[in-house]
């Protein structure tokens, strides 16, 4: 179980990609308890680049693949990300 969780006041650099929030499946098959309350704010990302760092390219993303506790009250805000022209600013998806 995740929640409660404030990153702020904060600069990222030189990385493939940014940010991955998740509520799915561990290792061995067990669900999460669930994550909420989660909150992203005043940070700056620079250099964000997937070919030269070996990442995935984007600033967030969020996956949830927990159908009993799913992810929920994630706050993003103030956030500014300096990228290469490839890079995805928020990927979302759901997982089964």
């Amino acid at each position: 179980m995740v929640h409660d969780i404030t990153i702020r006041y904060s600069t990222i650099s030189h990385v493939g990609s940014g940010f991955t929030i998740g509520n799915g499946l561990s290792d061995s098959g067990a669900l999460s308890q669930g994550a909420w309350n989660e909150s992203i704010h005043d940070v700056i990302m620079t250099h964000v680049n997937a070919a030269t760092y070996n990442g995935g390219g984007y600033l967030f993303q969020e996956a949830n693949g927990n159908e009993v506790n799913p992810l929920h009250d994630v706050a993003i805000d103030h956030v500014t990300g300096i990228t290469d022209s490839h890079t995805v600013a928020m990927l979302v998806f759901e997982t089964r």
